[in-house]
């Protein structure tokens, strides 16, 4: 637009130079007529000043040409500096635009690559977390686990150590290793039971003369077969606990305030027991504190002989309000394959699928486990509980005993002891108390539990039946069908068969 303008300004001053110099030829041709005609009027005053002004508005005219000549060269030049400066701008854009281009890319990659190194680092952050936390939690499942290994504190932990601390949580891995591999619970069954608690001084050749001296009657031929008793239960009596209990509770328990109470599951014994105690032992320093008719044996522990041990100091029996840590606890074991038996005689409180032609049915006919539920009293910790089968709620009782050695004492008596050796097994009880036995011996002939009077005990064998049921091989293999044999071999805690030297079908 600019250059428009002053093109067309250039154009009429070139006009107007033009129409100038025009008139001055015609003045001049005017003047030339004129001064033929006459020349006093050349000489004329008013001539002269037309020419003058005509040349100086020639001047001016010429003037300005050059300055608008000037303009358009000016502005020319500056038209191609502004062509040049846009052309050059617009290559510095091109090139910042590139530039920001490679920025950007450079920057996106430098964003990716932050956000991966704060990825790993969150991961990272993550993982020292969970694994600080699962270091935490592991060592206060330890901690608890040996807390309750403890049975809270107590006077009776005087005999508590680290080293013992140690075996409980080393121990506990061991028991859940698989029960085909015997060779795994070998080295553990050796620390547990110890040479002191097989009864040397007792021998399977001596039963009859045992059943004899005890008034017992027996014809001969319905006895059982040393070889038969040895093959099942070993040449020995064993009381588990016997070394190390004995002198624990002795040293932790005030003569005058220790009591005997048996233990264990249903149709162990713990009938036997008692009125075995009952009437061949007495702790005589608590029967001078107390009165002749309290010697000290007690019909059960304090927190329900059939209940778990985890209920000790968190629950006490219907019948029973007296000190659980005063308490010796005498835990009757039977073997597995008798003790199923027994319970299809008389199940008490555990409930599971059986019938009269498959029992203790193990495994049903689909080839799944038969599960087990027991109550307990509803005021207990545990008003139900609910087991695989019958063994692992064998398993899950007596282990739950072993799994306390060292956090309070307590004997573990073989009840096919108890029957083929009643005086020694209740002396060596007797004596773990402090107690003193009576003489002359007096067995229990008739059956333990019929002496309780009640529904839920009749039909209970007495002490010559039960010889020859539980001496005998051929009985005891006979309610078992293959596939429940198969479940009991792969099922029933190797430890347990180890310590109390049962033989395996």
């Amino acid at each position: 637009f600019l250059y428009r303008t002053l093109s067309s300004t250039m154009l009429n001053d070139e006009a107007l130079s033009s129409a100038i110099d025009g008139d001055i030829i015609k003045n001049d041709g005017s003047s030339s007529n004129k001064s033929s005609l006459s020349n006093d009027a050349l000489s004329s005053s008013g001539a002269t000043t037309k020419k003058q002004q005509a040349g100086r508005k020639h001047s001016s005219n010429v003037m300005k040409r050059e300055r608008n000549i000037e303009a358009i060269t000016n502005t020319t030049t500056t038209m191609a500096w502004l062509q040049q400066n846009r052309v050059k701008r617009e290559e510095e854009i091109k090139a910042i635009r590139v530039g920001n281009s490679s920025t950007s890319k450079r920057k996106v990659i430098q964003r990716q690559s932050s956000h991966g190194m704060r990825s790993v680092q969150k991961k990272t952050s993550l993982f020292l977390c969970f694994g600080f936390s699962f270091f935490i939690c592991l060592l206060i499942v330890q901690l608890l686990y040996v807390e309750i290994m403890m049975d809270d504190t107590d006077t009776e932990h005087s005999h508590f150590s680290i080293h013992s601390i140690q075996k409980m949580i080393l121990r506990k891995p061991q028991q859940q290793k698989n029960a085909s591999s015997p060779a795994n619970t070998t080295n553990t069954s050796k620390l547990l039971i110890h040479a002191a608690d097989i009864l040397l001084s007792t021998q399977l050749l001596s039963v009859p003369q045992n059943l004899q001296e005890n008034g017992v009657s027996i014809p001969s031929s319905e006895i059982p077969s040393v070889e038969d008793m040895e093959k099942l239960y070993g040449k020995h009596a064993r009381i588990y606990g016997l070394k190390d209990s004995c002198p624990a509770f002795r040293a932790s328990v005030v003569e005058e305030e220790r009591l005997i109470t048996p233990a264990g599951m249903f149709n162990t014994g713990t009938n036997l027991i008692f009125e075995l105690l009952k009437r061949n032992c007495c702790i005589k320093a608590r029967q001078a504190k107390y009165g002749n008719e309290t010697c000290g044996i007690r019909f059960q522990v304090p927190w329900g002989k059939h209940s778990p041990v985890s209920f000790r100091l968190k629950h006490d029996s219907e019948w029973d309000h007296i000190s659980h840590t005063n308490s010796l606890p005498v835990v009757v074991i039977k073997d597995p394959y008798t003790w199923m038996s027994s319970m299809c005689r008389h199940s008490y409180s555990a409930d599971w699928k059986r019938n009269a032609t498959h029992c203790p049915n193990l495994v049903g006919n689909n080839n799944t486990t038969v599960p087990v539920t027991l109550d307990y009293p509803k005021n207990s910790p545990m008003p139900k509980a609910h087991y695989k089968s019958l063994i692992h709620l064998w398993n899950s009782y007596y282990n739950d005993y072993l799994n306390k050695t060292n956090a309070f004492p307590f004997l573990v008596i073989r009840f096919e002891d108890i029957l083929f050796f009643p005086k020694d097994i209740v002396t060596e009880v007797c004596h773990c108390a402090g107690g003193v036995m009576y003489e002359p011996f007096r067995p229990v002939k008739e059956s333990a539990k019929s002496l309780l009077k009640d529904k839920a005990h009749e039909g209970s064998s007495g002490l010559p039946a039960a010889l020859m049921l539980y001496g005998n091989a051929t009985k005891r293999r006979e309610p078992f069908i293959d596939q429940d044999l198969k479940f009991i071999r792969e099922q029933v805690s190797q430890e347990l068969i180890q310590i109390f030297n049962y033989n395996i079908l």
